[in-house]
């Protein structure tokens, strides 16, 4: 409850705090057991001493105590709500680890380890930032709820930012998949790279379809959201059922499918209470997405050179890629980009002058 209420008053730097600690020490907690031979129990005590620090944090840093008042109607008032909200995160838990199961029925546990690995290195970036924008906007926009104007105006914005940073890291990650996994994981784990690949294309989307379901969550439809779930659910089963007797490139596939089919589904109620419809949608998001697949392109190019050691290769293109956009971006006057560099050096300004500040003083 702490964590819910930091978040309705967008107080991250609170959250950042409690994480900064919890984090390192369940880390060393853990590297130090495995030290000692405790092999997977190390992992087993990292995740839970980091609950437990947390929740010792957060109620050290949020001054919210429960009390012994209970309240029907608040109950009453809340559940329909928190239902839906709660029968649509367990949907989405199950579909996120139903393709390992039917992987590990139909193949060799080699396959269900590459395709973990992939699936993995794609929600390490992909599933991180879609859940961290879910929780960002939805107190956002249900601040601005009652202000139609102000809201489409507020998605409208989290969409471009939110492509700005999303776009050029999944095309980049796709582009430079294999180089990333010699180096990171060794070369017996390169059967994965394809998987990643693919994988890549479901992360362009799934954190567009996030915002699109806060607008409803935040406009108090978790109902809407529930029937959104249940249809894009029900369609990959049927695409599961259908591609699992052909391997996991088919099954991945189905996923990509179901992300393009389930972010149509999101924008269709959100034109429908906003007025933003996937068209504009499309149209503001296009010059961020063209810009990434150029840089994805030159990364490639640059890839084709016969390099001494992956290492290097991975720090070129790399390079090749960050450069290559910003590059870009400014050569055309990217709205989404000069607002994200003016906050940056806003910020890095706001470093350098405070000391000289507080030495003045």
């Amino acid at each position: 409850i702490q964590h819910r209420l930091m978040l309705k008053q967008l107080n991250f730097k609170t959250h950042f705090s409690v994480n900064s600690i919890a984090l390192p020490l369940a880390g060393c907690l853990s590297v130090s057991l495995a030290y000692c031979g405790y092999g997977i129990w190390s992992l087993v005590a990292q995740q839970l001493s980091y609950s437990v620090l947390h929740a010792i944090l957060l109620w050290h840093f949020v001054g919210w105590r429960p009390s012994w008042i209970f309240s029907w109607h608040s109950l009453k008032s809340m559940f329909g709500f928190g239902s839906k909200v709660l029968a649509t995160g367990m949907l989405e838990t199950v579909f996120q680890n139903m393709y390992e199961l039917v992987i590990g029925k139909v193949s060799s546990p080699e396959l269900v380890g590459y395709y973990f690995r992939a699936r993995t290195t794609q929600q390490l970036l992909a599933s991180n930032l879609y859940f961290s924008i879910g929780r960002v906007t939805f107190p956002v926009f249900s601040s601005i709820q009652n202000d139609l104007i102000l809201l489409r105006s507020g998605v409208r914005k989290g969409l471009c930012y939110l492509g700005m940073i999303n776009f050029p890291l999944m095309v980049g990650l796709a582009v430079v998949a294999e180089p990333l996994v010699r180096v990171v994981y060794t070369a017996k784990w390169l059967p994965s790279v394809p998987y990643l690949q693919l994988l890549c294309i479901v992360g362009l989307l799934q954190p567009l379809s996030a915002i699109n379901a806060s607008v409803l969550t935040a406009l108090g439809r978790s109902d809407l959201t529930l029937r959104m779930e249940l249809i894009k659910k029900g369609l990959a089963v049927v695409l599961l059922a259908c591609t699992w007797k052909f391997g996991i490139v088919p099954m991945i596939i189905g996923q990509v499918v179901v992300a393009i089919f389930g972010y149509f589904i999101n924008c269709v109620y959100t034109s429908n209470l906003i007025g933003y419809s996937m068209k504009r949608q499309f149209w503001d998001l296009l010059p961020v997405l063209s810009l990434s697949l150029t840089m994805g392109a030159l990364v490639t190019a640059v890839g084709w050179y016969d390099y001494p050691n992956p290492y290097i290769q991975l720090l070129t293109q790399t390079a090749t890629g960050v450069l290559s956009f910003v590059l870009l971006c400014r050569l055309f006057g990217v709205e989404s980009y000069q607002s994200i560099e003016q906050l940056v050096f806003k910020k890095l300004s706001g470093f350098r002058t405070a000391p000289t500040l507080k030495s003045q003083q």
